[in-house]
């Protein structure tokens, strides 16, 4: 395992601590996961500086798809009372708030 893998994982580690951290002491889980996507987003270009290969290029992809996913969740307040799920009508589309 190289340098640059070791340094992957421990940010992948870091971005459990993150979630966990976040949660346990505030009780603000969301504010963890931002942090710890990032992190892990940050660990996959990493290791993308070491041996670039198609299925590190795949993982970085997916991670930068997740990151925005998660993002426009909780941005948007999905599963929240008041949040997106709150706008959707009988027929799926959106509504407007009342």
């Amino acid at each position: 395992m190289s340098v640059v893998d070791q340094a992957a994982a421990l940010l992948a580690v870091g971005g459990v601590a993150c979630v966990v951290v976040a949660t346990v002491l505030g009780g603000r889980w969301r504010l963890g996961l931002r942090y710890a996507v990032d992190l892990w987003l940050e660990a996959g270009l990493l290791r993308l500086g070491g041996d670039p290969s198609w299925d590190r290029i795949t993982a970085a992809a997916a991670l930068v798809g997740a990151r925005r996913l998660i993002g426009v969740g909780l941005r948007t307040g999905v599963g929240r009372p008041g949040g997106l799920s709150s706008h959707l009508g009988a027929g799926g589309g959106l509504s407007p708030r009342r």
